[in-house]
């Protein structure tokens, strides 16, 4: 339960990102410290690290900050611990495909299915 928890703050929901329907989304720090895309703020960072995230616009110019998304399905249980099903959630990796690749590998270890990682995908950090 507790390796869903941390991969629950990896994820971001970015479906719609071809059509350009995109919320807001900001970088972020997972629990070990690596930057990655996310439209909320991640459970463990204070308040004043929320809101010192920057904010971004993803864009199509391979000159901008590279990410790369894949889907997990994360198994789903009720509060009484009974599996009910998976839920897909996408994850988005700042930097390389390798660690898009690595990030999926540590999920597969856990017995939660990935799909590949696609991408490159470019976002620039806006300024403040």
């Amino acid at each position: 339960m507790q390796n869903v928890a941390i991969a629950l703050t990896l994820a971001v929901a970015l479906t719609g990102c071809a059509t350009g329907g995109m919320p807001k989304t900001w970088v972020g720090k997972n629990p070990q410290g690596q930057e990655i895309l996310t439209q909320a703020c991640i459970p463990h960072q204070s308040a004043s690290d929320c809101l010192a995230m920057p904010t971004v616009t993803f864009t199509t110019n391979p000159a901008d900050e590279e990410y790369w998304l894949f889907t997990a399905r994360v198994e789903m249980r009720a509060n009484i611990g009974i599996p009910y099903g998976r839920w897909p959630l996408d994850f988005a990796v700042i930097g390389p495909r390798e660690s898009c690749d690595a990030i999926r590998a540590n999920l597969e270890k856990i017995d939660t299915p990935t799909q590949p990682c696609r991408g490159p995908l470019y976002f620039r950090r806006d300024k403040t």
